[in-house]
Protein backbone atom coordinates (compact mmCIF):
# COMPACT_ATOMS: atom_id res chain seq x y z
CA UNK A 1 0.00 0.00 0.00
CA UNK A 2 1.06 3.35 -0.95
CA UNK A 3 1.02 6.23 1.33
CA UNK A 4 -0.27 9.45 0.12
CA UNK A 5 -0.32 13.00 1.44
CA UNK A 6 -3.85 14.49 2.47
CA UNK A 7 -4.75 17.74 0.24
CA UNK A 8 -5.27 20.63 2.60
CA UNK A 9 -8.52 21.81 3.07
CA UNK A 10 -10.18 24.79 1.25
CA UNK A 11 -8.75 28.30 2.95
CA UNK A 12 -5.80 26.78 4.30
CA UNK A 13 -2.37 27.27 3.09
CA UNK A 14 0.03 24.78 0.96
CA UNK A 15 3.37 24.44 2.57
CA UNK A 16 4.88 26.39 -0.31
CA UNK A 17 3.28 29.32 1.66
CA UNK A 18 4.87 30.25 4.74
CA UNK A 19 2.65 32.16 7.79
CA UNK A 20 3.85 33.27 11.25
CA UNK A 21 1.66 31.44 13.97
CA UNK A 22 1.50 33.45 17.42
CA UNK A 23 2.63 31.35 20.33
CA UNK A 24 -0.61 30.40 21.44
CA UNK A 25 -1.63 28.82 18.37
CA UNK A 26 -0.75 25.15 17.76
CA UNK A 27 1.33 24.11 15.32
CA UNK A 28 -0.24 22.82 12.24
CA UNK A 29 0.53 21.99 8.67
CA UNK A 30 3.67 22.39 8.78
CA UNK A 31 6.86 19.76 7.64
CA UNK A 32 3.62 17.43 6.36
CA UNK A 33 5.81 15.81 4.03
CA UNK A 34 8.31 14.72 6.76
CA UNK A 35 8.55 10.78 6.96
CA UNK A 36 7.24 11.41 10.87
CA UNK A 37 4.38 13.54 9.88
CA UNK A 38 2.61 10.81 7.48
CA UNK A 39 1.50 7.51 8.64
CA UNK A 40 -0.69 4.41 7.33
CA UNK A 41 -3.24 2.93 9.53
CA UNK A 42 -3.40 -0.84 10.07
CA UNK A 43 -6.91 -0.58 8.57
CA UNK A 44 -6.57 0.66 5.89
CA UNK A 45 -5.83 4.51 4.43
CA UNK A 46 -3.38 7.19 5.45
CA UNK A 47 -3.01 9.83 7.62
CA UNK A 48 -0.77 13.53 8.38
CA UNK A 49 -0.38 14.47 11.14
CA UNK A 50 -1.56 18.07 11.66
CA UNK A 51 -1.26 19.07 15.70
CA UNK A 52 -0.21 17.57 19.02
CA UNK A 53 -0.94 19.09 22.28
CA UNK A 54 0.40 16.72 25.47
CA UNK A 55 -1.28 13.49 24.62
CA UNK A 56 -3.85 14.73 22.30
CA UNK A 57 -3.08 14.39 18.70
CA UNK A 58 -5.20 15.58 15.53
CA UNK A 59 -4.57 14.09 12.14
CA UNK A 60 -6.40 14.43 8.41
CA UNK A 61 -7.11 10.80 7.17
CA UNK A 62 -8.33 9.71 3.77
CA UNK A 63 -10.57 7.27 5.70
CA UNK A 64 -13.03 7.79 8.60
CA UNK A 65 -13.35 6.05 12.30
CA UNK A 66 -16.05 6.68 14.98
CA UNK A 67 -15.37 7.67 18.39
CA UNK A 68 -14.22 5.23 20.13
CA UNK A 69 -12.18 3.17 17.75
CA UNK A 70 -8.64 2.33 18.58
CA UNK A 71 -5.87 2.72 15.58
CA UNK A 72 -2.47 1.75 15.21
CA UNK A 73 -0.72 4.30 12.59
CA UNK A 74 2.72 3.04 11.13
CA UNK A 75 4.70 5.40 9.45
CA UNK A 76 7.31 4.50 6.65
CA UNK A 77 10.13 3.56 8.96
CA UNK A 78 8.14 1.24 10.65
CA UNK A 79 7.30 3.51 13.72
CA UNK A 80 4.33 3.15 15.38
CA UNK A 81 1.48 4.62 17.46
CA UNK A 82 -1.76 4.10 19.00
CA UNK A 83 -4.68 6.81 19.30
CA UNK A 84 -8.06 6.26 20.85
CA UNK A 85 -10.48 8.61 18.49
CA UNK A 86 -12.40 11.36 20.15
CA UNK A 87 -13.85 12.85 17.14
CA UNK A 88 -13.96 12.73 13.45
CA UNK A 89 -15.29 15.17 11.33
CA UNK A 90 -15.22 15.02 6.86
CA UNK A 91 -13.95 18.37 5.82
CA UNK A 92 -14.85 20.01 2.71
CA UNK A 93 -11.36 18.74 1.01
CA UNK A 94 -13.24 15.16 1.41
CA UNK A 95 -10.76 14.33 3.94
CA UNK A 96 -11.32 13.27 7.77
CA UNK A 97 -10.06 15.40 10.69
CA UNK A 98 -9.68 12.64 13.21
CA UNK A 99 -8.94 14.04 16.86
CA UNK A 100 -7.78 11.19 19.94
CA UNK A 101 -5.47 10.42 22.57
CA UNK A 102 -2.47 8.85 22.33
CA UNK A 103 -2.28 5.49 23.88
CA UNK A 104 1.16 3.90 25.12
CA UNK A 105 3.26 6.77 23.47
CA UNK A 106 6.90 7.09 24.62
CA UNK A 107 8.23 10.34 24.71
CA UNK A 108 10.51 9.66 22.31
CA UNK A 109 7.18 9.16 20.26
CA UNK A 110 5.99 12.33 21.31
CA UNK A 111 9.10 13.97 20.85
CA UNK A 112 9.43 12.75 17.24
CA UNK A 113 6.12 13.63 16.56
CA UNK A 114 6.38 17.60 18.11
CA UNK A 115 10.06 18.29 16.22
CA UNK A 116 7.73 16.77 13.08
CA UNK A 117 5.36 19.93 13.36
CA UNK A 118 8.27 22.48 14.25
Amino acid sequence: MTSSVIPLAPGSQSNSEPKSQSNSEPKSQANLESNDARWTWARGGSACVVTLQGEMLTVHSTVAFPPGAPLVAQSDNHVTFEMKVRTCRKLASGAFEISGKLVNAPRQLRERLAAALA
